[in-house]
């Protein structure tokens, strides 16, 4: 009986042993699984993070001398399309109007397709762009309403931010404070909205009893609350080449540079501190000379309102060419100049445009690789190509953006001059 009990005491302690260092084993096991599943799960993680767009996280991008550079001083070059009448207009396919039928009638729906098609064509930036009073329900479009703003016409602006990042792109998002008189069109909310330049160079009073300059303002301090918040905003452009096809005299001008610009840049950093791209009057070709000196701010962009030779690339046939690029010197490098004496960067945000009909096809693609050629000398560039189908130089020949033959003859010159 006892030597029973021994021997049953014996395999109880023998069982217990076996069982503590079995359990014991069968934990190791499960911790060294457990940290071989945690490394592998982090190096997903940072493998991942690192493959997806930067544009998933907060652009830094800032002005550091006469360039645009990244959090860790690597210049870049931004290089894309303004997409001007695609995003507003026809890019709400279906939905509510907010451009005149012509526009519907001409251009096709922008889509997330369109946007990936431009990050292939390796092309890091996309110009959107925002009407202060233009368009039936975009930002402020009744001028006895001031300040009541258009949440739909914000939130179509907000998905086409999100597409272009989720293409990959960049935005430098820009607003036009008034439309050309002779874009007018008849009915109840004209194309071109009820602000003029004058109403805010001037500080003119309006029907609501608000003045111009002070309740554009307000409106680029809400706009620019609401988009800044997005990663891929590089920066804010707060009035797209004010007087466009108008003439602006010496009093305008500088009532343009030494009050509105100031009030605008105040207006910005009051919620953001991501660049800024001035604009120069529309005229064309601005000459440098007239501008005054830097603005305080440092994390400013100066844009070019010219470009090439311009009297050639819109004239026509009558301008001959020899298809020397040196030839082709801008009629105003004054914004070299004022690059190079005040160490900032310069930016076309429009350009270089499209020749007439009336030049051969052959010659308009050389002068838009010679233009294009002189424009890399910038900061960065935006070209105003990226349409409907067969325009601007068959830049978009189908609006299938996945089909081959949308990529038109003007592809492969463009491709020669993005960023490497």
């Amino acid at each position: 009986m006892a030597t029973i009990m021994i021997s049953s005491v014996k395999d109880l302690s023998s069982n217990f042993k076996n069982f503590v260092f079995g359990y014991k084993a069968m934990t190791i096991q499960k911790n060294i699984l457990w940290f071989i599943f945690s490394i592998v799960l982090l190096c997903v993680t940072v493998l991942g993070f690192a493959l997806t767009p930067l544009l998933t996280k907060a652009t830094t991008l800032h002005v550091d001398g006469s360039k645009i550079v990244d959090e860790y001083g690597n210049e870049v070059k931004l290089r894309g399309f303004e997409l001007w009448i695609n995003d507003y207009g026809y890019g709400f396919g279906d939905r509510e109007p907010y451009a005149p039928q012509w526009v519907h009638d001409k251009y096709m729906p922008l889509t997330l397709d369109h946007l990936k098609q431009i990050k292939r064509w390796g092309f890091n930036v996309v110009q959107l762009s925002s009407w202060w009073t233009g368009f039936k329900g975009v930002s402020e479009p009744y001028e006895d309403q001031p300040q009541v703003y258009s949440e739909q016409g914000l939130a179509i602006t907000l998905e086409l931010i999100r597409m272009a990042r989720e293409a990959g792109l960049y935005v430098i998002f820009n607003i036009n404070v008034c439309f050309d008189p002779d874009y007018a069109v008849s009915g109840d909310y004209p194309w071109y909205g009820w602000a003029t330049n004058d109403y805010v160079v001037f500080n003119q009073l309006d029907s609501s009893g608000q003045r111009g300059l002070e309740r554009f303002c307000k409106y680029l301090e809400w706009i620019t609350q609401n988009v800044q918040g997005e990663p891929n905003v590089v920066g804010i452009q707060p009035w797209h080449f004010p007087y466009h096809r108008e003439t602006m005299d010496d009093e305008r001008r500088k009532r343009y540079f030494n009050d509105v610009v100031p009030a605008m840049i105040q207006a910005v950093r009051k919620h953001t501190d991501k660049i800024i791209f001035t604009s120069p009057p529309h005229l064309g070709h601005f000459d440098y000379n007239n501008h005054p000196s830097p603005f305080k701010d440092s994390n400013i962009v100066y844009n070019s309102g010219g470009y090439g030779y311009h009297d050639m690339m819109v004239k026509g046939a009558d301008q001959t060419w020899d298809y020397d690029v040196s030839k082709i010197t801008h009629p105003h490098p004054s914004w070299r100049t004022f690059r190079d004496k005040y160490n900032v960067p310069i930016f076309s945000a429009e350009g270089p445009g499209i020749c007439r009909e009336v030049r051969s096809e052959q010659d308009k693609l050389d002068l838009f690789d010679a233009l294009l050629t002189i424009m890399d000398d910038m900061s960065g560039w935006i070209v105003w190509t990226y349409s409907g189908p067969g325009s601007n130089l068959g830049v978009l020949e189908s609006e299938n953006a996945n089909d081959p033959a949308s990529e038109g003859q003007v592809v492969e010159i463009l491709k020669k001059h993005t960023p490497p």
